[in-house]
């Protein structure tokens, strides 16, 4: 099962968005990528903003419980 949004910024709430800028801005997600283990069967997060120049893979079960909500949240579109 595969489950995919594209959007910008300023289409997110103002909470979201500030949390979206300061991963893509940071280096939390690279090291989140290069920390993380495998985990057979489980949901996989794929992150991709170009003008950040970001792309990465992060297993659910590696994922601090507030950016699993956050990437949740963007999925759903909520």
């Amino acid at each position: 099962m595969a489950k995919q949004r594209q959007s910008s910024l300023a289409d997110l709430s103002k909470a979201d968005r500030s949390a979206w800028q300061g991963l893509l801005a940071g280096d939390t997600l690279p090291k989140l990528a290069a920390d993380s283990q495998t985990h057979p069967d489980a949901y996989v997060y794929g992150i991709h903003c170009a003008a950040a120049e970001v792309e990465v893979e992060l297993p659910g079960p590696s994922l601090p419980e507030k950016l699993r909500k956050l990437f949740d949240r963007f999925l759903t579109g909520e």
